[in-house]
């Protein structure tokens, strides 16, 4: 969990950040509202590190990020304004990338370069605006942090581009118990339903484990890591590393009584800090 207790950035007399407190829990998506010029870019780098607070801080897990490359592991950010070494190219980059992230997964990598249709061994500045930002995003991800901030995230990516994108980062947060942060734009369609989700899945693995225990047969593929709950998902059907839905039917049944209580209680999956 990362907390941001009053902080303060100023840049000479212009103030972006005032006093600011908010709570980003863990394994969701957390959207920023504002409008242009009302400091979300500054809370991400704040939030990051790589700015220094003027008043406040930032901690995670109770420990401040500032100037602390052991909790800077665990985490990554994708700026507005996108940076690659000169004449580098994908592979060069996540060589970069890898020698700063333990966890880095050269195996993911390759599946999210492929998904993409982006050629590696190509020089990045021959790629366009969108395809630069597909790369960052690519390079982030593999990266497998627990936190991912994400500053505008679809600038230059058309609509199935962006689609791919949530997609992606979606399975991600269902999967891994990733946390995404970023602008407002992270659930346009409001499908980022996946904190909520992944608490299913934890219900359905009980679920089916009980089955199991109770003499009605192997569950087989519905065991698999208790991920049928997202099988109907537009936002991870065809992810790489995602598997196809299979479920047995008393599986299915039990699933369907589980779903039919979650809609119930209402989804949380989304969170938003107004700036």
């Amino acid at each position: 969990m990362i907390q941001v207790n009053g902080l303060t950035k100023k840049f000479g007399d212009f103030t972006a950040l005032s006093a600011l407190d908010c709570t980003i829990p863990a394994g969701c998506i957390y959207g920023l509202v504002g409008s242009n010029g009302a400091g979300k870019s500054t809370l991400l780098r704040l939030i990051c590190g790589i700015y220094r607070p003027d008043k406040g801080n930032v901690t995670l897990d109770g420990r401040n990020i500032y100037e602390n490359p052991e909790l800077k592991e665990k985490l990554v950010f994708v700026p507005d304004e996108l940076y690659f070494l000169p004449q580098a190219n994908m592979l060069r980059m996540a060589q970069t990338y890898a020698s700063f992230y333990p966890r880095f997964d050269r195996s993911r990598f390759g599946e999210l370069t492929d998904a993409f249709k982006l050629n590696p061994k190509a020089n990045l500045g021959t790629f366009s605006k969108g395809m630069r930002r597909q790369a960052a995003t690519v390079l982030a991800l593999a990266c497998k942090t627990d936190f991912l901030f994400l500053d505008e995230t679809f600038d230059g990516l058309d609509p199935i581009m962006r689609n791919l994108v949530k997609k992606v980062l979606y399975a991600d947060v269902a999967e891994r118990g990733v946390t995404a942060v970023g602008h407002e734009t992270l659930d346009t369609d409001g499908s980022a339903d996946v904190r909520a989700r992944g608490a299913r899945l934890r219900e359905v693995r009980a679920r089916v484990r009980s089955l199991s225990g109770r003499g009605h047969g192997e569950p087989r593929q519905a065991a698999l890591d208790g991920r049928r709950d997202l099988r109907g998902s537009p936002e991870v059907r065809q992810v790489p590393g995602f598997p196809a839905p299979c479920m047995g039917g008393r599986a299915q049944r039990g699933l369907s009584a589980i779903e039919a209580q979650s809609a119930a209680r209402g989804s949380r999956g989304l969170r938003r800090a107004r700036i």
